[in-house]
């Protein structure tokens, strides 16, 4: 009796999962194509305009690779600044970027800075990927790969809701391998 007890709540338990429309796949892969163009050894320099405090230049690796046969990509990256004298070390940051079809948006999620971001992406055009942030302060982060081997990244954040925006930093990095 205990047994057909378990039994048929781990049946009820699990309805739910059973009724949802399945995931399609092929869907998620092609639109993780369309951003495929952010993929491989990234080195760069660029330019951080922090909220207060002088602006400072800083180099830039990124290591961009699809992973979970073509359903995720990751992106790791590590930021050094030029000014050796400032005794304060790079920061590294890792993010991972799926596509959720359902929702018809890229789900971006960023951690660094001792931060968990949750973003959202869109393609705003071929070779041109975008995330943002919601909530009080508003993030905005724009990827300009419509060069071959060429990414072009502005930063901007908003404290007005997405009425102004500030820039928070510019990158220009060259793909060094395809990975």
């Amino acid at each position: 009796m205990l047994i057909r007890l378990i039994v048929l709540l781990a049946l009820f338990a699990s309805a739910p999962v059973a009724a949802q429309a399945p995931r399609d796949i092929p869907a998620q892969v092609a639109a993780m194509n369309e951003i495929a163009f952010l993929k491989g050894r990234w080195l760069g320099r660029g330019l951080r305009k922090p909220p207060s405090g002088p602006d400072y230049s800083y180099a830039q690796t990124l290591v961009v690779e699809g992973k979970s046969s073509g359903l995720v990509m990751t992106i790791e990256g590590l930021s050094i600044r030029h000014d050796p004298t400032s005794g304060k070390p790079g920061t590294g940051s890792f993010a991972v970027v799926m596509y959720d079809e359902r929702e018809k948006k890229y789900l971006f999620r960023s951690f660094g800075f001792g931060e968990l971001i949750g973003a959202t992406g869109e393609l705003i055009r071929p070779g041109v990927f975008q995330w943002t942030t919601a909530g009080p302060m508003m993030l905005r982060f724009v990827v300009d790969g419509t060069q071959p081997n060429l990414w072009r990244e502005t930063g901007e954040r908003s404290s007005d809701g997405g009425k102004t925006w500030s820039p928070t930093h510019s990158l220009t990095a060259w793909r060094i391998d395809t990975r």
